[in-house]
Protein backbone atom coordinates (compact mmCIF):
# COMPACT_ATOMS: atom_id res chain seq x y z
CA UNK A 1 0.00 0.00 0.00
CA UNK A 2 1.26 3.08 -1.04
CA UNK A 3 1.93 5.80 1.59
CA UNK A 4 -0.32 8.96 1.47
CA UNK A 5 -0.03 12.74 2.42
CA UNK A 6 -2.48 15.18 2.73
CA UNK A 7 -1.86 18.49 2.53
CA UNK A 8 -5.68 20.44 3.08
CA UNK A 9 -6.68 23.83 4.31
CA UNK A 10 -10.52 25.59 5.31
CA UNK A 11 -12.11 28.00 4.37
CA UNK A 12 -15.07 29.34 7.08
CA UNK A 13 -17.69 32.59 6.79
CA UNK A 14 -18.63 33.91 9.96
CA UNK A 15 -22.16 32.82 11.18
CA UNK A 16 -25.62 34.98 10.48
CA UNK A 17 -28.70 34.16 12.01
CA UNK A 18 -29.86 32.58 9.06
CA UNK A 19 -26.81 30.64 7.84
CA UNK A 20 -24.01 28.49 9.47
CA UNK A 21 -20.83 26.87 7.40
CA UNK A 22 -18.25 24.69 8.87
CA UNK A 23 -14.99 22.97 7.21
CA UNK A 24 -14.94 19.38 8.50
CA UNK A 25 -11.62 17.06 8.80
CA UNK A 26 -11.07 13.70 10.27
CA UNK A 27 -8.61 11.47 8.93
CA UNK A 28 -9.37 10.87 5.49
CA UNK A 29 -12.71 12.21 5.86
CA UNK A 30 -13.07 16.20 4.43
CA UNK A 31 -16.59 17.84 4.30
CA UNK A 32 -18.03 21.21 3.65
CA UNK A 33 -21.08 21.45 5.16
CA UNK A 34 -23.32 24.69 5.35
CA UNK A 35 -27.08 25.06 6.61
CA UNK A 36 -29.70 28.17 5.97
CA UNK A 37 -32.91 29.13 7.13
CA UNK A 38 -35.54 31.61 6.39
CA UNK A 39 -36.77 31.57 9.64
CA UNK A 40 -35.23 33.85 12.47
CA UNK A 41 -35.10 31.71 15.41
CA UNK A 42 -35.14 33.16 19.03
CA UNK A 43 -32.23 31.00 20.39
CA UNK A 44 -29.24 32.47 19.11
CA UNK A 45 -27.29 29.48 18.51
CA UNK A 46 -30.13 27.28 16.16
CA UNK A 47 -28.58 26.31 13.54
CA UNK A 48 -25.29 26.40 15.71
CA UNK A 49 -26.25 23.23 17.37
CA UNK A 50 -28.45 21.43 14.02
CA UNK A 51 -24.80 21.62 12.65
CA UNK A 52 -23.05 20.38 15.17
CA UNK A 53 -25.14 17.91 15.78
CA UNK A 54 -25.45 16.82 12.25
CA UNK A 55 -21.32 16.44 11.85
CA UNK A 56 -21.40 14.41 15.05
CA UNK A 57 -24.21 12.43 13.22
CA UNK A 58 -21.89 12.05 10.26
CA UNK A 59 -18.95 10.57 12.63
CA UNK A 60 -20.59 8.22 14.28
CA UNK A 61 -22.52 6.70 10.92
CA UNK A 62 -19.04 7.07 9.21
CA UNK A 63 -16.78 5.65 11.38
CA UNK A 64 -18.69 2.34 12.97
CA UNK A 65 -18.75 1.33 8.58
CA UNK A 66 -17.08 -1.96 8.36
CA UNK A 67 -16.87 -1.63 4.59
CA UNK A 68 -16.36 1.87 3.11
CA UNK A 69 -17.48 1.83 -0.15
CA UNK A 70 -19.61 4.18 -2.49
CA UNK A 71 -22.60 2.67 -1.46
CA UNK A 72 -21.98 1.96 2.24
CA UNK A 73 -20.74 6.03 2.60
CA UNK A 74 -24.04 6.74 0.33
CA UNK A 75 -26.19 5.01 2.95
CA UNK A 76 -24.11 6.90 5.69
CA UNK A 77 -24.74 10.39 4.72
CA UNK A 78 -28.42 10.13 3.75
CA UNK A 79 -28.77 8.48 7.24
CA UNK A 80 -27.46 11.69 8.77
CA UNK A 81 -29.63 14.18 6.47
CA UNK A 82 -32.14 12.49 7.59
CA UNK A 83 -32.60 14.10 10.82
CA UNK A 84 -32.23 17.64 9.04
CA UNK A 85 -35.30 20.08 9.27
CA UNK A 86 -37.32 20.43 6.81
CA UNK A 87 -37.47 24.52 6.83
CA UNK A 88 -33.70 24.36 6.96
CA UNK A 89 -31.74 24.10 3.52
CA UNK A 90 -28.58 22.22 3.55
CA UNK A 91 -25.72 22.15 0.94
CA UNK A 92 -22.95 19.05 1.77
CA UNK A 93 -20.06 18.00 0.24
CA UNK A 94 -18.18 14.88 1.14
CA UNK A 95 -14.95 13.27 0.18
CA UNK A 96 -13.15 10.13 1.24
CA UNK A 97 -9.58 9.29 0.36
CA UNK A 98 -8.64 5.78 0.56
CA UNK A 99 -4.96 5.10 -0.50
CA UNK A 100 -5.24 6.69 -4.15
CA UNK A 101 -9.09 6.13 -4.55
CA UNK A 102 -11.53 8.83 -4.02
CA UNK A 103 -15.13 9.15 -3.06
CA UNK A 104 -17.47 12.07 -3.36
CA UNK A 105 -20.66 12.34 -2.42
CA UNK A 106 -22.57 16.17 -2.86
CA UNK A 107 -26.49 17.41 -2.31
CA UNK A 108 -27.99 20.83 -2.17
CA UNK A 109 -25.80 22.46 -5.04
CA UNK A 110 -22.61 21.65 -3.24
CA UNK A 111 -19.95 20.64 -5.69
CA UNK A 112 -15.98 19.39 -6.07
CA UNK A 113 -13.60 20.63 -8.35
CA UNK A 114 -10.34 19.20 -9.47
CA UNK A 115 -7.34 20.42 -10.97
CA UNK A 116 -4.93 18.17 -12.58
CA UNK A 117 -1.72 19.43 -14.12
CA UNK A 118 -3.24 22.76 -16.38
CA UNK A 119 -6.93 21.31 -16.55
CA UNK A 120 -9.90 22.42 -13.90
CA UNK A 121 -12.90 20.43 -13.90
CA UNK A 122 -16.01 19.94 -12.29
CA UNK A 123 -15.67 16.09 -10.91
CA UNK A 124 -19.34 16.35 -9.09
CA UNK A 125 -22.23 18.56 -8.24
CA UNK A 126 -25.20 18.08 -6.54
CA UNK A 127 -28.66 18.94 -6.97
CA UNK A 128 -31.07 21.25 -5.41
CA UNK A 129 -33.32 18.35 -4.14
CA UNK A 130 -31.75 16.16 -1.06
CA UNK A 131 -30.48 13.66 -3.14
CA UNK A 132 -27.15 12.45 -2.57
CA UNK A 133 -25.32 12.37 -5.73
CA UNK A 134 -21.64 10.22 -5.38
CA UNK A 135 -18.92 9.50 -7.77
CA UNK A 136 -15.64 7.75 -7.46
CA UNK A 137 -12.59 7.64 -9.35
CA UNK A 138 -8.73 7.67 -8.99
CA UNK A 139 -6.64 11.04 -8.45
CA UNK A 140 -2.58 11.09 -9.11
CA UNK A 141 0.31 12.76 -8.22
CA UNK A 142 -0.44 17.00 -6.96
CA UNK A 143 -3.93 16.61 -8.02
CA UNK A 144 -6.14 19.34 -6.04
CA UNK A 145 -9.61 19.29 -4.96
CA UNK A 146 -11.79 22.00 -3.77
CA UNK A 147 -15.02 21.08 -1.93
CA UNK A 148 -17.13 24.11 -2.21
CA UNK A 149 -20.87 24.61 -0.29
CA UNK A 150 -23.24 26.33 -2.87
CA UNK A 151 -23.21 29.85 -0.90
CA UNK A 152 -19.39 29.29 -1.28
CA UNK A 153 -19.60 29.06 -5.12
CA UNK A 154 -21.87 32.47 -5.04
CA UNK A 155 -18.84 34.06 -3.83
CA UNK A 156 -16.10 32.40 -5.57
CA UNK A 157 -16.62 33.00 -9.31
CA UNK A 158 -14.98 29.96 -11.43
CA UNK A 159 -12.23 32.34 -12.75
CA UNK A 160 -11.39 33.35 -9.51
CA UNK A 161 -10.62 30.18 -8.37
CA UNK A 162 -9.04 29.06 -11.22
CA UNK A 163 -6.66 31.96 -10.86
CA UNK A 164 -6.40 30.87 -7.30
CA UNK A 165 -5.04 27.58 -7.75
CA UNK A 166 -1.95 28.35 -10.32
CA UNK A 167 -0.41 27.85 -6.60
CA UNK A 168 0.32 24.30 -5.31
CA UNK A 169 -0.06 25.24 -1.79
CA UNK A 170 -3.48 24.96 0.04
CA UNK A 171 -2.85 27.17 2.50
CA UNK A 172 -1.79 30.40 0.05
CA UNK A 173 -5.34 29.52 -1.89
CA UNK A 174 -6.87 29.67 0.95
CA UNK A 175 -5.15 33.15 1.25
CA UNK A 176 -6.38 34.11 -1.66
CA UNK A 177 -10.20 33.59 -1.45
CA UNK A 178 -10.44 33.86 2.44
CA UNK A 179 -11.02 37.95 1.86
CA UNK A 180 -13.38 37.39 -0.74
CA UNK A 181 -15.46 35.18 1.44
CA UNK A 182 -14.92 37.67 4.96
CA UNK A 183 -16.33 40.50 2.70
CA UNK A 184 -19.72 39.26 1.74
CA UNK A 185 -22.58 38.30 4.68
CA UNK A 186 -22.74 35.00 3.54
CA UNK A 187 -22.36 32.67 6.78
CA UNK A 188 -23.27 29.56 4.81
CA UNK A 189 -19.75 29.59 2.70
CA UNK A 190 -17.22 26.96 3.59
CA UNK A 191 -14.81 25.42 1.67
CA UNK A 192 -12.04 22.45 1.78
CA UNK A 193 -8.69 22.83 -0.38
CA UNK A 194 -6.71 19.29 -0.37
CA UNK A 195 -3.93 18.23 -2.56
CA UNK A 196 -3.02 14.54 -2.67
CA UNK A 197 1.22 13.72 -2.63
CA UNK A 198 2.02 9.47 -2.47
CA UNK A 199 5.25 8.22 -1.22
CA UNK A 200 5.36 5.13 -3.99
CA UNK A 201 4.49 6.17 -7.12
CA UNK A 202 1.73 3.94 -9.85
CA UNK A 203 1.16 3.98 -13.14
CA UNK A 204 -2.44 5.52 -13.04
CA UNK A 205 -3.73 6.54 -16.49
CA UNK A 206 -4.65 10.27 -16.99
CA UNK A 207 -7.98 11.35 -16.72
CA UNK A 208 -9.83 13.56 -18.48
CA UNK A 209 -11.28 16.57 -16.38
CA UNK A 210 -14.10 17.98 -19.07
CA UNK A 211 -17.38 17.65 -17.32
CA UNK A 212 -20.81 17.14 -18.60
CA UNK A 213 -23.51 19.88 -18.41
CA UNK A 214 -25.67 18.62 -16.51
CA UNK A 215 -22.43 18.17 -13.07
CA UNK A 216 -22.11 15.05 -13.49
CA UNK A 217 -18.14 14.02 -14.13
CA UNK A 218 -17.98 12.97 -17.77
CA UNK A 219 -16.75 9.16 -18.58
CA UNK A 220 -14.43 8.98 -21.39
CA UNK A 221 -12.56 5.95 -21.94
CA UNK A 222 -8.58 5.75 -22.10
CA UNK A 223 -6.83 4.44 -24.89
CA UNK A 224 -6.51 0.39 -24.54
CA UNK A 225 -3.23 -1.12 -24.46
CA UNK A 226 -2.44 -4.70 -25.15
CA UNK A 227 -1.27 -7.03 -22.45
CA UNK A 228 2.36 -7.32 -23.77
CA UNK A 229 2.49 -4.08 -23.05
CA UNK A 230 1.23 -2.95 -19.40
CA UNK A 231 1.90 -5.54 -16.88
CA UNK A 232 -1.41 -6.91 -14.29
CA UNK A 233 0.67 -5.10 -11.31
CA UNK A 234 0.35 -1.64 -13.21
CA UNK A 235 -3.75 -2.05 -13.90
CA UNK A 236 -5.90 -0.29 -11.81
CA UNK A 237 -9.08 -2.30 -12.40
CA UNK A 238 -12.76 -0.60 -13.41
CA UNK A 239 -14.71 -2.07 -10.74
CA UNK A 240 -16.56 -1.82 -6.95
CA UNK A 241 -13.95 -1.35 -5.01
CA UNK A 242 -15.27 -3.19 -1.93
CA UNK A 243 -15.82 -6.54 -4.46
CA UNK A 244 -13.79 -9.21 -3.96
CA UNK A 245 -11.16 -9.55 -6.10
CA UNK A 246 -10.94 -11.85 -9.22
CA UNK A 247 -9.09 -15.41 -9.29
CA UNK A 248 -6.75 -15.70 -11.80
CA UNK A 249 -8.76 -18.72 -13.24
CA UNK A 250 -11.71 -16.46 -13.40
CA UNK A 251 -9.77 -13.74 -15.32
CA UNK A 252 -8.96 -16.65 -17.29
CA UNK A 253 -12.11 -17.56 -18.25
CA UNK A 254 -14.91 -14.76 -18.56
CA UNK A 255 -18.08 -15.53 -18.55
CA UNK A 256 -20.99 -14.71 -20.86
CA UNK A 257 -23.47 -12.37 -19.84
CA UNK A 258 -27.21 -12.86 -21.42
CA UNK A 259 -29.25 -9.60 -21.28
CA UNK A 260 -33.00 -10.55 -20.76
CA UNK A 261 -36.18 -9.09 -22.85
CA UNK A 262 -33.74 -7.90 -25.61
CA UNK A 263 -33.78 -10.04 -28.44
CA UNK A 264 -32.63 -7.82 -31.57
CA UNK A 265 -29.82 -9.36 -32.96
CA UNK A 266 -27.95 -6.30 -34.95
CA UNK A 267 -27.12 -5.40 -30.60
CA UNK A 268 -23.91 -7.08 -28.80
CA UNK A 269 -23.71 -7.21 -25.17
CA UNK A 270 -20.03 -7.70 -24.16
CA UNK A 271 -18.82 -7.61 -20.37
CA UNK A 272 -16.68 -5.03 -19.13
CA UNK A 273 -13.28 -6.50 -19.45
CA UNK A 274 -11.01 -7.43 -16.05
CA UNK A 275 -7.54 -5.62 -15.47
CA UNK A 276 -5.54 -8.73 -16.88
CA UNK A 277 -7.48 -7.84 -20.32
CA UNK A 278 -7.34 -4.50 -21.27
CA UNK A 279 -6.50 -1.22 -20.22
CA UNK A 280 -8.70 0.94 -17.58
CA UNK A 281 -11.38 3.05 -18.54
CA UNK A 282 -12.02 6.34 -16.83
CA UNK A 283 -11.95 6.64 -13.14
CA UNK A 284 -15.12 8.28 -12.67
CA UNK A 285 -17.60 6.09 -12.80
CA UNK A 286 -21.36 7.16 -11.38
CA UNK A 287 -23.27 5.24 -9.12
CA UNK A 288 -25.90 4.67 -11.65
CA UNK A 289 -24.30 1.83 -12.80
CA UNK A 290 -25.14 -1.82 -12.03
CA UNK A 291 -22.19 -2.29 -9.52
CA UNK A 292 -21.69 -6.42 -10.09
CA UNK A 293 -20.65 -6.49 -13.86
CA UNK A 294 -20.58 -3.69 -16.09
CA UNK A 295 -21.96 -4.01 -19.47
CA UNK A 296 -21.57 -1.99 -22.81
CA UNK A 297 -24.18 -2.38 -25.40
CA UNK A 298 -22.54 -1.53 -28.83
CA UNK A 299 -24.39 -0.86 -32.43
CA UNK A 300 -23.41 -2.97 -34.78
CA UNK A 301 -24.24 -1.55 -38.20
CA UNK A 302 -22.62 -3.57 -40.34
CA UNK A 303 -26.01 -5.26 -42.03
CA UNK A 304 -26.94 -2.11 -43.19
CA UNK A 305 -24.37 -3.00 -45.82
CA UNK A 306 -26.13 -6.75 -46.92
CA UNK A 307 -29.78 -4.40 -47.45
CA UNK A 308 -30.54 -4.58 -50.99
CA UNK A 309 -31.57 -0.44 -52.26
CA UNK A 310 -33.29 -0.87 -55.43
CA UNK A 311 -34.60 2.30 -56.63
CA UNK A 312 -38.43 1.25 -58.37
CA UNK A 313 -38.33 1.81 -62.01
CA UNK A 314 -42.31 3.29 -61.81
CA UNK A 315 -44.40 4.64 -58.99
CA UNK A 316 -47.48 3.92 -57.75
CA UNK A 317 -50.28 6.28 -58.07
CA UNK A 318 -50.18 5.90 -54.00
CA UNK A 319 -46.89 7.13 -53.74
CA UNK A 320 -47.08 9.60 -56.31
CA UNK A 321 -49.62 10.84 -54.18
CA UNK A 322 -47.43 10.99 -51.00
CA UNK A 323 -44.24 12.20 -53.00
CA UNK A 324 -46.86 15.42 -54.48
CA UNK A 325 -48.10 15.88 -50.63
CA UNK A 326 -44.48 15.91 -49.49
CA UNK A 327 -43.62 18.46 -52.21
CA UNK A 328 -46.17 20.69 -51.51
CA UNK A 329 -45.87 21.01 -47.75
CA UNK A 330 -41.70 21.63 -48.51
CA UNK A 331 -43.21 24.21 -50.68
CA UNK A 332 -45.51 25.84 -48.22
CA UNK A 333 -43.07 25.69 -45.15
CA UNK A 334 -40.86 27.24 -47.30
CA UNK A 335 -43.05 30.09 -48.66
CA UNK A 336 -44.17 30.19 -45.06
CA UNK A 337 -40.81 31.27 -43.91
CA UNK A 338 -39.99 33.45 -46.42
CA UNK A 339 -42.69 35.59 -46.42
CA UNK A 340 -42.53 35.84 -42.11
CA UNK A 341 -39.23 36.89 -42.50
CA UNK A 342 -39.76 39.36 -45.04
CA UNK A 343 -42.83 40.95 -42.50
CA UNK A 344 -40.06 40.76 -39.80
CA UNK A 345 -37.85 42.67 -41.80
CA UNK A 346 -40.48 44.89 -43.40
CA UNK A 347 -41.85 45.32 -39.47
CA UNK A 348 -38.22 46.37 -38.42
CA UNK A 349 -37.97 48.70 -41.42
CA UNK A 350 -41.00 50.87 -40.68
CA UNK A 351 -40.92 50.99 -37.31
CA UNK A 352 -36.95 52.37 -37.98
CA UNK A 353 -38.55 54.76 -40.48
CA UNK A 354 -41.38 56.05 -38.14
CA UNK A 355 -38.67 57.01 -35.41
CA UNK A 356 -35.92 58.32 -38.09
CA UNK A 357 -38.67 60.48 -40.02
CA UNK A 358 -40.74 61.60 -37.33
CA UNK A 359 -37.75 63.62 -35.28
CA UNK A 360 -36.37 64.98 -38.65
CA UNK A 361 -39.56 66.29 -39.18
CA UNK A 362 -39.73 67.14 -36.13
CA UNK A 363 -36.93 69.61 -36.07
CA UNK A 364 -37.53 70.94 -39.91
CA UNK A 365 -41.32 71.71 -38.48
CA UNK A 366 -39.66 73.54 -35.56
CA UNK A 367 -36.85 75.54 -37.62
CA UNK A 368 -39.95 76.93 -39.71
CA UNK A 369 -41.59 78.34 -36.34
CA UNK A 370 -37.82 79.96 -35.74
CA UNK A 371 -37.32 81.62 -38.67
CA UNK A 372 -39.23 84.56 -38.53
CA UNK A 373 -38.16 84.88 -34.96
CA UNK A 374 -34.53 83.85 -34.82
CA UNK A 375 -32.82 82.77 -37.80
CA UNK A 376 -29.86 81.48 -36.24
CA UNK A 377 -31.97 79.06 -33.92
CA UNK A 378 -33.82 78.19 -36.90
CA UNK A 379 -30.84 76.99 -38.94
CA UNK A 380 -29.52 75.03 -35.78
CA UNK A 381 -32.51 73.24 -36.09
CA UNK A 382 -32.69 72.50 -39.92
CA UNK A 383 -28.73 71.27 -39.79
CA UNK A 384 -30.03 68.84 -36.79
CA UNK A 385 -33.15 66.92 -39.39
CA UNK A 386 -30.11 67.02 -42.04
CA UNK A 387 -28.00 65.46 -39.91
CA UNK A 388 -30.44 62.73 -39.11
CA UNK A 389 -31.62 61.94 -42.16
CA UNK A 390 -28.27 61.59 -43.57
CA UNK A 391 -26.83 59.09 -41.04
CA UNK A 392 -29.65 57.02 -41.44
CA UNK A 393 -30.44 57.53 -44.89
CA UNK A 394 -28.32 54.31 -46.27
CA UNK A 395 -30.33 52.00 -44.13
CA UNK A 396 -33.67 51.73 -46.51
CA UNK A 397 -33.84 50.26 -49.61
CA UNK A 398 -33.18 52.80 -52.55
CA UNK A 399 -36.21 53.20 -54.40
CA UNK A 400 -38.63 52.11 -51.73
CA UNK A 401 -41.25 54.53 -50.19
CA UNK A 402 -39.35 55.01 -47.19
CA UNK A 403 -36.42 56.20 -49.15
CA UNK A 404 -38.47 58.69 -51.45
CA UNK A 405 -40.39 60.40 -48.37
CA UNK A 406 -36.84 61.09 -46.60
CA UNK A 407 -34.86 62.77 -49.63
CA UNK A 408 -38.42 64.81 -50.23
CA UNK A 409 -37.94 66.19 -47.01
CA UNK A 410 -33.94 66.37 -46.99
CA UNK A 411 -35.02 68.90 -50.75
CA UNK A 412 -36.84 70.71 -48.77
CA UNK A 413 -34.80 71.28 -45.76
CA UNK A 414 -31.68 71.66 -47.86
CA UNK A 415 -33.30 74.55 -49.71
CA UNK A 416 -34.11 75.95 -46.50
CA UNK A 417 -30.37 76.04 -45.63
CA UNK A 418 -29.47 77.37 -48.95
CA UNK A 419 -31.66 80.22 -48.78
CA UNK A 420 -30.16 81.27 -45.16
CA UNK A 421 -26.52 80.79 -46.78
CA UNK A 422 -27.19 83.25 -49.80
CA UNK A 423 -29.06 85.77 -48.49
CA UNK A 424 -33.11 87.02 -49.35
CA UNK A 425 -33.55 89.43 -52.06
CA UNK A 426 -36.37 92.26 -51.31
CA UNK A 427 -37.54 94.82 -53.55
CA UNK A 428 -38.30 98.61 -52.44
CA UNK A 429 -41.46 99.37 -53.60
CA UNK A 430 -42.28 103.51 -53.55
CA UNK A 431 -45.48 104.45 -51.05
CA UNK A 432 -47.71 107.25 -51.67
CA UNK A 433 -47.45 109.92 -49.17
CA UNK A 434 -51.30 109.66 -49.14
CA UNK A 435 -50.92 106.14 -47.63
CA UNK A 436 -50.62 107.68 -43.96
CA UNK A 437 -50.63 111.10 -42.31
CA UNK A 438 -47.74 110.59 -40.45
CA UNK A 439 -45.37 109.91 -43.56
CA UNK A 440 -47.50 113.53 -45.21
CA UNK A 441 -46.76 115.84 -42.49
CA UNK A 442 -42.93 114.34 -42.82
CA UNK A 443 -42.66 115.14 -46.31
CA UNK A 444 -44.29 118.53 -46.17
CA UNK A 445 -42.03 119.30 -43.13
CA UNK A 446 -38.33 118.26 -44.34
CA UNK A 447 -36.70 120.32 -41.29
CA UNK A 448 -38.67 119.07 -38.52
CA UNK A 449 -37.93 116.16 -36.43
CA UNK A 450 -39.57 113.62 -33.87
CA UNK A 451 -42.91 113.21 -35.42
CA UNK A 452 -45.22 110.98 -33.20
CA UNK A 453 -48.71 110.10 -33.55
CA UNK A 454 -51.69 109.30 -31.64
CA UNK A 455 -55.24 108.31 -31.90
CA UNK A 456 -56.00 111.76 -33.87
CA UNK A 457 -53.55 113.63 -34.15
CA UNK A 458 -49.58 113.71 -35.59
CA UNK A 459 -47.07 115.97 -32.79
CA UNK A 460 -44.09 117.15 -34.19
CA UNK A 461 -40.86 119.20 -33.34
CA UNK A 462 -40.59 121.86 -35.65
CA UNK A 463 -37.31 123.99 -34.37
CA UNK A 464 -38.39 124.64 -30.75
CA UNK A 465 -42.27 124.63 -31.67
CA UNK A 466 -43.99 122.18 -30.68
CA UNK A 467 -46.70 121.56 -33.69
CA UNK A 468 -49.40 119.50 -33.34
CA UNK A 469 -52.03 118.54 -36.92
CA UNK A 470 -55.21 116.94 -36.78
CA UNK A 471 -55.46 113.70 -39.21
CA UNK A 472 -57.57 113.35 -41.66
CA UNK A 473 -60.32 111.61 -41.46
Amino acid sequence: MAETNLAFSKIVATPTQTAWSQAYSAGRLFAALSLQTDIISEEEEHLNAQGKDLISTLESEFFTLENKGLDSIKQAITATISKVKSEIKISLIVCYLSDNILYLFALGGAKAVLKRGDKIGTVLQGGEDAEVKSASGYVQEDDIIVLQTKPFQRIISSSTLASSLESNNPEEIAETLAPHVHDKAEGGASSVILIYKKGELQDIPSVPLESSSNGEPSVENVEEESEEDVSAEKMIPVEDLDEEKVTSEEEAVPQKKQVEAVSIEPLSYEKTKLPSESSVSSPYLSDQMPRKRRMSVNFNLGFLKELPIRIPGRLSHSRKIILTIAVILVLLITGTSFLALRNRESSSSKALFTSVYGEAKTKYDEGQNLKDLNASLAQTSFREAKRILDDNKSKFKEGSGEERQIQTLLDQINKEISQASNGESAQVKEVDKTSSDLLSYEINNANANYFVQNEDKVFFLDGWDIKICPLRK
